[in-house]
């Protein structure tokens, strides 16, 4: 497998786009790769930026958003930390704001009621049903 260290951002994904002309209905029922569902409870729309969870809308921020969708599209690939880094942050990751991923992966948790992340001691994260 080869880690390609880029920034991820929508831009960089754009078969990922769905071919609509508005966003997409986050429960939606499609085989459009811009929408992921995991256990019919949790619902992710690259398109729209839109999270729902056991059929609520969930506000995310940018970069929790851009977490949560790079582990929901490699579910149960444990992440280490410097690839969460990179992939996400991209070149605006500095060394000092290690603890920010931390931080994001708590509200992220916080958000889904503990239910989809799971921590790799001493590796990394990645995302499961708990």
């Amino acid at each position: 497998m080869v880690l390609i260290s880029k920034k991820f951002a929508l831009d960089d994904h754009p078969e990922t786009l769905n071919s609509g002309d508005g966003p997409a209905d986050p429960t939606s029922d499609t085989n459009d790769k811009s929408v992921i569902k995991i256990d019919n409870d949790l619902v992710i729309n690259l398109t729209s930026y839109s999270v729902s969870y056991k059929g609520n809308h969930i506000s995310f921020p940018k970069k929790e958003f851009e977490l949560l969708w790079l582990l929901a599209t490699n579910p149960f690939k444990v992440f280490r930390r410097d690839e969460i880094l990179q992939h996400v942050w991209g070149e605006d990751y500095r060394p000092k704001d290690s603890r920010s991923l931390d931080v994001h992966i708590r509200m992220i948790r916080k958000k889904l009621n503990e239910q989809y992340i799971t921590t790799i001691r001493g590796v990394g994260y990645k995302l499961v049903k708990v």
